[in-house]
Parts: structure tokens; sequence; C-alpha cells
């Protein structure tokens, strides 16, 4: 195995040097496979990379890249070759309780976070005279982010860190909404056990528990607990430099994830989100590392932080979005939230006998207290119907599609049954095209006939001479313990997206309380009345849009 890793190290290493990206001849790069005793014991295995000297004295930063979630150590070796290449000496290493790694899976929790300790202990007393010790770094893509954050908040030797579709709230991946993330749950669950991984037998409780309802509290605390969100306070004491990457199709670990850890850090920092699910656009990335940006900018990251190097790289506006249905495109903001993305509030229309409720313009922008006078006495009947028509898509499969082979998941209006869902169509299109940034929210008032219900939301686009529209972002809220026959507000979080609405074209907004993402929260018959008159706030969509893209004229 070391000599199949050496022979492809060579063989890039090579081709990189033909291409005016490494050294002008081939060098075969030292490729160690490593053991690395723990605080209590435990052994971690690694691959270390060595760069090449080109002269005496010469001291290099150190790179720490803790593996995915059930993937093995070689995972980043592509990635740690360039950064030979770029004079950074590299670490690999799988985490406790994965592959052939000792101990338990701990999920983020007091022995990784004493385990990053070791590890740094390790690789500046083994390489000691080859690295700067003043210079060590951490980034990872999905759990491998979860330790590199852990790592900025209580290992001060940790200078900078990249974290890539990590779970920065384990509340809101696992129970968001009060809804037993099922996709999440399942996957993690199933990947984690043996020969690949070793979770601890309290995470088949958790999640038994969670599934029926008990001790959600002490379940989410927990969560809180083994998240980058419980230690933010720690992470801004020091003023770690975060770069963080999120993808908008991610189902595992949503983008509003980020966008809200992004808005609590208080040092340096940089969020970029991406089209693609979990993990996806980082690694696509990764295998084509000279011809892409994200490695690029990592790179130039840490370059900044741990070289010193004036590279610009802080002076590029840090938030970023790459728009879904606009080639090669990504929108920029000096901050986050800006005041370059205004909130609009569409307030719903009943639809009573007619096909299809109304979306209308507030008269100002979000938020509001105020009821407008034009609502109807007026509300909707929807009762609890499994199969739609409406859908967020097939589990993982649905967002791969329409990522990569350009498949939307749709609805056709024609066909959506008049019992089970109810549709809000925008009453005018808009004149102009219209950037819709960030995460849309709805407000929505709710009669229930039993205490546990779903209600399940989806956005879409609908062209214009077509009557089926295009999903483009969708939420799913529940309710465990609410008043049979009182009113209730419900404020449910769509995904967070960046996507053009061009000119003609109508947003469609859309409701039933079935989605097969979550938990089935109550699968007797049951309905919900959607209330319009005499409520405050008004039910009404918030659509965060760019101020210079749309005045959202009708």
């Amino acid at each position: 195995m070391e000599l199949c890793i050496a022979l492809l190290v060579m063989l890039i290493g090579g081709v990189s040097a033909l291409r005016g990206e490494s050294p002008e001849t081939p060098e075969l790069l030292p490729v160690h496979r490593v053991d690395i005793r723990c605080w209590d014991g435990v052994r971690l295995r690694g691959e270390v990379v060595v760069p090449i000297f080109r002269h005496e004295g010469e001291r290099f930063p150190v790179l720490l890249y803790p593996t995915s979630w059930a993937a093995p150590k070689w995972e980043y070796l592509l990635s740690q070759v360039r950064d030979a290449f770029s004079r950074y000496l590299t670490l690999a290493y799988t985490p406790r309780g994965w592959w052939f790694s000792g101990g338990l899976v701990d999920i983020g929790g007091y022995l990784d976070r004493k385990d990053i300790t070791s590890i740094v202990d390790w690789v500046l007393t083994n390489y000691d005279g080859v690295v700067n010790a003043s210079a060590v770094g951490m980034l990872g893509i999905s759990y491998g982010a979860v330790q590199s954050v852990l790592g900025a908040a209580f290992e001060p030797r940790i200078k900078a860190v990249v974290a890539m579709s990590g779970a920065f709230d384990l509340r809101f991946a696992l129970y968001p909404q009060s809804s037993v993330n099922m996709v999440v749950g399942t996957m993690l669950m199933d990947s984690g056990r043996s020969p690949i991984g070793h979770l601890p037998q309290y995470t088949e409780e958790f999640w038994k528990n969670l599934k029926a309802s008990v001790n959600v509290s002490g379940i989410l605390q927990w969560a809180l607990e083994h998240s980058a969100a419980g230690f933010l306070q720690e992470i801004n004491a020091r003023k770690t430099p975060v770069m963080l990457s999120s993808n908008f199709q991610d189902r595992l670990f949503r983008p509003d994830q980020a966008l809200r850890f992004y808005e609590g850090l208080t040092g340096p920092k940089r969020l970029d989100l991406n089209l693609g699910i979990h993990g996806s656009y980082e690694v696509e990335q990764m295998l084509k590392l000279w011809h892409r940006s994200l490695w690029p900018l990592v790179q130039q990251w840490f370059d900044h932080f741990l070289k010193g190097m004036d590279n610009g790289v802080e002076k590029r506006s840090p938030v970023s979005f790459e728009m879904r249905n606009v080639h090669d495109s990504r929108v920029s903001f000096p901050s986050w939230p800006t005041d370059r993305v205004v909130r609009h509030g569409l307030l719903l229309g009943c639809r009573g006998a007619a096909k299809a409720g109304t979306l209308s313009p507030l008269p100002r922008s979000f938020p509001t207290t105020a009821a407008p006078d034009v609502l109807e006495n007026c509300t909707d009947i929807l009762p609890h119907v499994v199969h739609t028509g409406m859908t967020a898509g097939l589990p993982v499969l649905g967002d791969m599609f329409q990522t990569y082979v350009d498949i939307p998941v749709t609805a056709d209006f024609h066909k959506l049954p008049h019992n089970g869902t109810v549709i809000y169509v925008l009453a005018t299109a808009p004149p102009d095209d219209m950037d819709i940034v960030g995460d849309p929210v709805l407000n929505v008032w709710v009669v229930s006939d039993t205490s546990q219900f779903q209600l399940d939301v989806y956005l879409y686009d609908l062209p214009p001479s077509s009557h089926r529209g295009v999903l483009i972002t969708d939420g799913t809220i529940s309710s465990r313990n609410a008043t049979v026959g009182e009113a209730i507000l419900l404020r449910v979080q769509l995904r967070a997206l960046a996507y053009r609405l061009h000119a003609g074209h109508r947003l469609v907004l859309g409701l039933n309380t079935f989605c097969d993402l979550y938990d089935h929260v109550n699968q007797e018959p049951h309905q919900l009345r959607v209330v319009y008159k005499g409520v405050d706030p008004p039910a009404a969509l918030e659509i965060p849009a760019t101020a210079e893209s749309s005045t959202w004229r009708f």
C-alpha cells in the first residue's frame, strides 16, 4: 500500500510539475504511515506527507486533516500532495472510533478535544526541526469540519481553520423545527456501525428516543455541547480565523446552519455557499484542484494566516453565494446580514373555492406587526393526505439529480388535489429579474384538530404559460403538543438559496402535511385550518432579495 501511495504521489507531482504548479522537476514526496498515541493510550492512524527541503533550515507550517464521517485516512491525499508542493507538512488522521483508529466515536466531544491536543503535540515532537510550531492549521469536510472547529475553540496552537460541509449545529441537523430528520439520522447511524465505525451505545438510545419524543430536551442539550454552536464563545475569545463552506442542496447539514454560525463569529471569517449536496462540491473541487476556485482559496487562507503572505484574501468580499440557475455566477457581500438584501413580505390570500390563493406584496418590508385590512374572513381546510404531488424529491437522489443532471423536482399544479394541498400564486409576475438570496420564512396561522401534526412548505418557480413549477426551496415544521382548536403561529424557515427569479416568472407557495424526509408525526386522519383574518402578525411569506436586482414592482 505504501508503494502504491508513493507512486501515485510521484505521478501527480510529475504531472503538476509539467503544468507549472510545482517544482521544475518531479520529486518523490516522503509519505509516512503513522500511529499516534493519544493522551489516554488510544492510537489514531494517519498519513504524513512531507515537502522536499529546498534549503537548509527550512521550516514548514502544518496542516491537520481529520477525516470525514466514515472516511478512511487517505481521503485527502490529493490535497496533501498539493499542500506539500506549496511547502506545507500535512497530517491526515482518522479520528477515534473510525476504521483502524482505536476507541469509540466521540462526535466532537471532550475526548476528541483532548485528541487534537495530543495530535499537535505528536507532530511538533516527531517533526521537531522540520515544522514551524507557531503555524498550525486544521481543515476538513463534514466530520472533519466538526473536528477543525473544535480545534479552533480549544487548542491555542491552531492558528486558522477551514470547515467545509460541517454540522455547525447538530440540534438543527437532527431535529429541525421539531421534525425528526430521518435522512440524517438513518445515514449517520448506519454508516457509523462496525466495521467502519464504533459508535457508543448511547447514540442508539438517543436516536430511538428522539423518534419516540422521549427526553428530547436532554438529547438537544447533548447535541449543542457537541456542536460548533456550543463553543462559539471560545472561538470568538481566541479570534481564530475561520473559513466556512456549505452547499445549498445539503440536507444533512443545511446551509442555514453555516449562515447562523457565520453570523455569530467575531474574528476573521469567510463563508462560501455553493451548489451541491453534502460534501460534494468540496470533493469535486478537490479532484480538480488546479481548475476550480475553492481549494486555491483555501490555500490562500492558510498562506495568509499561517505564512503571513499579503495575498489579499482578507480584502475579498467575505460572503459568497453561488447562483443556482445562472451559469458560473456568484453574488458576494461585505457582511452577513447585509443591507444589500431586503426582506419583502408577500401576504397570503385565502383560496376558498378557487384553485389557488394569492401572494400579494405587503405595503412595506418585514418585520411588521400590523395586519392589513384587506384580509378576508376566510379559512382553508388542509386535510392530512400522504401522496399529493408536492414533495421535496427522493431522499439524496432528488438533490443529486437536481444538481448534477439538471433534473429538478417539480409539481404539476393542474394535477394537484384540492383535498390535501393549498397553493398560493404570486398575483403579478415581476417585470425584472430578481435575485432571491438567503432563507425565506413563512409565517402562517393554523388551527388543528389534533395536538400532533406536521406542515410541509414548498416554494416553486412557475415559468410563464406553464402549469409545472420547479421546486427552489422547502421547509418542514412539526408540532407535538398543540392546543386543539386554538390558532397558533407557525414560523417555518425554508432552506437558504441563491436563485434568480426571471422576469415574467411567478413564485408559487405550496402547503401539505407529509414529507418523506421526516418522521411522520401523526399518521391518523386529521386536518389543519389555515386562518387569515384577525391574526397578528399577518399570514405572509418573507422573501430575501438583493436590493439592486429588483425593486419588487408589481
